[in-house]
């Protein structure tokens, strides 16, 4: 697990995630609108930390990330937290055997970390509402949403909306997802299958297998990535959980 110093934005490998003490970033990867969409700014990919990072040495290098990279960092440093994952740049995504490890591990890597930063870019209180917000919509954030301890959100402008405690009833509202699983007061293995498929059914993903894989935590168990059909490996993480609870043949896929 590669984790960025947040106080240099220089990056170091750890084999046990449980041995250091971390935040983790939330967020909507930013897309390109249109071919006139000014407010575009690619994210920091491992390869593009790796340009910058070999250009400067051993040298600190927050000043040199980007704004999303940077703000998350100095967020995470005032509350006194020494590293920070952030899924676009701590992955190595050209390595299959990496990506299918981040992908398997990702719901126990937030579940593990501090504190959860859910960044909403596109929440201005002048303008957007926090429950208008693409965050609530995208597949990848459902976990995230459900797996920390502690989820912290944040504006445009990263100032801080609320916990996931203070605003689970808005969330409740939002996503249909139990208060007391939002609250921690109820294990999300104690949630039946179907009620879990359903937080997830209209939840988008850019790449169709992605519907599969950012649901492996949810139902705890492991997949290997695929360039199969996502109902393929989809129907498989729904078949472990059929053991312990009654499931129509409909949410197997049959």
């Amino acid at each position: 697990m590669r984790l960025l110093a947040t106080d240099t934005g220089l990056m170091s490998e750890f084999t046990d995630p449980t041995e250091v003490k971390y935040a983790i970033l939330s967020h909507v990867w930013a897309r390109k609108t249109s071919d006139n969409d000014t407010s575009y700014g690619p994210e920091l990919t491992y390869d593009d930390y790796i340009r910058i990072r070999t250009k400067q040495g051993n040298k600190p290098i927050l000043k040199k990330l980007p704004s999303k990279v940077r703000r998350s960092c100095e967020v995470a440093k005032r509350h006194g937290i020494s590293f920070i994952w952030i899924d676009t740049c701590c992955i190595n995504k050209s390595s299959s055997s990496e990506l299918s490890e981040a992908i398997n591990s990702m719901y126990r890597w937030y579940s593990l970390a501090q504190v959860c930063y859910a960044y909403l870019y596109d929440v201005d209180h002048a303008k957007t509402k926090f429950h208008d917000s693409e965050w609530f919509e995208r597949g990848w954030t459902l976990q995230e949403l459900i797996a920390p301890p502690v989820v912290l959100f944040f504006d445009s402008e990263w100032q801080m909306i609320g916990s996931r405690y203070d605003l689970s009833d808005e969330i409740q509202s939002i996503t249909n997802i139990d208060r007391a699983v939002l609250r921690k007061e109820r294990q999300i293995s104690d949630v039946c299958v179907a009620q879990r498929m359903s937080w997830a059914a209209s939840r988008k993903t850019t790449r169709e297998e992605d519907k599969a894989y950012c649901l492996v935590g949810i139902f705890d168990v492991h997949l290997p990535p695929s360039t199969a059909n996502a109902n393929t490996p989809l129907s498989a993480s729904k078949r472990p959980s059929s053991r312990r609870y009654p499931i129509r043949a409909s949410w197997l896929g049959a």
